[in-house]
């Protein structure tokens, strides 16, 4: 008996890349104040990028406390350097929100949902 196996490929070629973003916030006394200021603008903006496929996931870390410390992002982009025009413009950079920024590569696992 013949046994035939089809295996379908997709023909579309993957272009983009996708990143981890790990950010802390400033430590200063007024922090999580300019934080809150911004945040509706930086979520409606993460929202919009997650439409397009932008964005695959994101939060906020926290510290011992559950107060809002950083934020991971899982972000998908033709270049790190798109990747990081994207990043230098959101309202958490330029709002003085965040101090430090990682940027790395990164290939999300295909688990089962």
């Amino acid at each position: 008996m013949n046994r035939i196996t089809h295996r379908f490929f997709s023909t579309t070629c993957r272009t983009r890349q996708q990143f981890v973003l790990i950010a802390k916030d400033y430590s200063d006394a007024e922090a999580l104040a300019r934080r809150n200021a911004v945040r509706t603008s930086h979520l409606d903006r993460a929202a919009s990028a997650k439409k397009s496929g932008r964005v695959l996931m994101g939060g906020a870390t926290l510290d011992s406390n559950g107060n809002m410390n950083g934020s991971v992002l899982v972000l998908d982009f033709d270049s790190i350097e798109d990747a990081r025009k994207w990043v230098a413009d959101d309202v958490y950079v330029t709002g003085k929100v965040w101090e430090t920024v990682d940027l790395t590569p990164f290939r999300m696992a295909p688990l089962p949902k």
